[in-house]
């Protein structure tokens, strides 16, 4: 698809008056009216189309009144326009390889928003209506959105060009279509395909033509527990099951040509080779409490890397494989660093990660961070926005392209989390207490400052908790109530009762409720922890 469409030459006369046209306001709402038209080009794209509709329904909310979706060849010089996708305009031509660049520009009575590609058009409708309009989508669904009426909406000068802070933008567990839609509209985007995979690449079958590239444990080949099992590593030292795999890459990526990548990431286990030449390439020295085989694993990822070069070949700093490797990879290597960052608090902690961000960064082209941001493997709110916000602009300084994390969200628990992970993977430059202020004043309304006040107490208990850092520390585990005892839950539930009293509005009050229903799941659970632990000491 070309990134511009010419538009006939009656159009093209609408552009030229609408570039001398002078710069007083464009009232887009007066006096409770929608002025504005929304202008879509005369072969709109399908993601074009339907960005236009939203905002036309967004439109519709703010101001009460109609709103039109015409085609190009229907505006009219005298209504102000809302144009969505490419118009034909040079000056706002965009290099389709900048692929999530777009503008958002008034030239007169005329507003544009276009993309380099219609996926980032999209993007721009969205920022609009986030930076220009006031809509925000704080969570999925009706409840999750603020959305304000205006009686008068009028526009001074716009003039933006924006390119998110990273190319890959993606929270795993968001499993609904209002979670799909929540993530769209603020602007989540996962660039390539992650995922542990070499269970897949050597299944078992393949054990007995090419036993050599299945593991040596305790003298012998051994292959796979059962089919889809990750409880394996392959010969990583065997230059043919590389070329093997690079194999799969390239017949994956001419299957699916919608497809860029080929994820060559270590299966989900300790357990490695335990072959001469696996061995060899194993530093003893401990990272992070384990011993080193970086250079084995990426030796192999770098072999299948060479031998495929039609699409990137994506990999994980993972589990024995977290050090930088003492070599450069190939340029269509990107690699995810996994770790635990709620623990940036810290000083040690982050002044190592810190440290292997800038390695990674020096021997890697294309370096994401995998973080984990839980989510639903906890009954107590683990809140840690301050460390988040200082992992996302470290790694925006740093040249970090890409982030993915683990939400699995517990909407009630997680509060202002998710919602400022999505800004902050958009714009790590944004000021976190503006952002905060944002996200209470407008989430919370009449009932801000107790809300603040609740997540702010159950942060402290995070960040405070003291003892030793540990990669997704309390996971799963009863443990996690150490955090919240007796005292604790009722000094956080004191808080929720004043933002009830104080909220007056309905959708403030539900927005109070929702959070006070799932702050009741932690109070309930860390009852039966209580009852447990007396008995124990019965």
């Amino acid at each position: 698809m070309n990134a511009v469409r010419w538009c006939n030459t009656g159009v093209l006369a609408v552009l030229c008056l609408a570039l001398n046209s002078r710069g007083d306001p464009l009232h887009l709402i007066q006096d409770g009216r929608l002025q504005a038209v929304v202008v879509v080009p005369a072969q709109p794209a399908p993601e074009e189309m339907a960005a236009a509709r939203d905002l036309a329904g967004y439109l519709e909310r703010m101001s009460g009144d109609a709103a039109r979706v015409v085609f190009a060849a229907e505006a009219s010089p005298d209504i102000p326009s809302i144009c969505v996708g490419q118009t034909g305009m040079r000056e706002l031509f965009i290099d389709p390889a900048d692929a999530e660049t777009f503008l958002m520009r008034r030239v007169g009575r005329w507003v544009f928003l276009c993309g380099a590609t219609p996926q980032a058009t999209r993007m721009a409708v969205n920022r609009f209506l986030q930076e220009e309009g006031g809509v925000r989508w704080f969570m999925p669904g009706e409840l999750g959105e603020h959305v304000p009426m205006r009686k008068n909406w009028a526009l001074d000068t716009l003039d933006k060009r924006r390119t998110p802070s990273f190319i890959s933008r993606n929270l795993s567990g968001l499993t609904t279509e209002a979670e799909r839609i929540w993530a769209e509209r603020n602007g989540l985007r996962a660039h390539f395909e992650i995922g542990h995979n070499l269970h897949r690449v050597f299944p078992p079958a393949l054990f007995e033509q090419h036993p050599e590239f299945f593991p040596m444990v305790e003298g012998r080949r051994r292959p796979p527990p059962a089919q889809g099992s990750g409880a394996w590593q392959p010969c990583f030292a065997n230059a043919a099951a590389a070329e093997y795999a690079a194999q799969r890459a390239k017949e994956s990526l001419r299957e699916h040509p919608e497809r860029n990548s080929f994820s060559l990431a270590i299966n989900d286990h300790l357990q490695l080779c335990e072959c001469p030449e696996c061995q060899a390439l194993v530093s003893q020295r401990l990272f992070r409490g384990m011993p080193d085989a970086s250079d084995l694993v990426f030796t192999f990822v770098s072999r299948a890397a060479a031998s495929c070069t039609g699409g990137m070949i994506t990999a994980y700093a993972y589990l024995w494989c977290e050090n930088a490797p003492s070599f450069a990879l190939p340029s269509n290597v990107a690699v995810y660093l996994t770790a635990d960052r709620s623990f940036w608090h810290d000083p040690e902690f982050r002044a190592e990660d810190q440290d292997l961000i800038r390695r990674w960064t020096r021997c890697c082209d294309w370096v994401g961070l995998y973080d984990y941001y839980y989510g639903t493997a906890y009954a107590v709110p683990r809140l840690f926005t301050a460390s988040m916000a200082d992992t996302l602009k470290f790694a925006a300084s740093t040249g970090v392209k890409g982030i993915h994390a683990e939400l699995y969200p517990f909407w009630a628990l997680d509060g202002p989390k998710a919602w400022l992970a999505a800004q902050w993977m958009w714009d790590a430059g944004q000021d976190p207490a503006v952002l905060l202020d944002d996200y209470y004043r407008n989430f919370y309304g009449e009932a801000a400052e107790p809300m603040r006040e609740f997540y702010d107490f159950c942060e402290s208990r995070w960040r405070d908790q003291g003892g030793r850092t540990a990669w997704l520390k309390y996971y799963k585990s009863w443990q996690q109530f150490e955090l919240f005892p007796a005292a604790a839950r009722a000094e956080a539930r004191a808080i929720l009762d004043r933002a009830a009293k104080t909220a007056r509005e309905d959708l403030i009050r539900r927005r109070v409720a929702f959070v006070s229903a799932g702050f009741r799941v932690t109070e309930l659970y860390g009852r039966i922890v209580d009852v447990v632990a007396t008995l124990a000491r019965v």
